[in-house]
């Protein structure tokens, strides 16, 4: 980001154009969807990796539930 800004006026000190600032902003913009795609797509991986979590854990109690059972005979 800071380099970003840091071109936009070295872009307008030197007489840059108006089309070279908004190419960067789109790459800017570009990159912001980018990373929030990134985010999303980790966090959805996150969410999926804590409910097979959960789903073994509960897979686990009701083995030992049953090994438990099974012992006692």
């Amino acid at each position: 980001m800071k380099e970003i800004i840091h071109t936009l006026r070295t872009s307008l000190k030197f007489g840059g154009k108006l089309s070279t600032i908004l190419d960067l902003g789109f790459v800017h913009g570009v990159y912001n969807k980018m990373m929030q795609e990134a985010i999303a797509k980790h966090l959805k991986a996150v969410i999926d990796r804590a409910e097979e979590a959960d789903k073994l854990e509960k897979e686990n109690k009701e083995l030992r539930a049953q090994l438990a059972q099974t012992m006692l005979f």
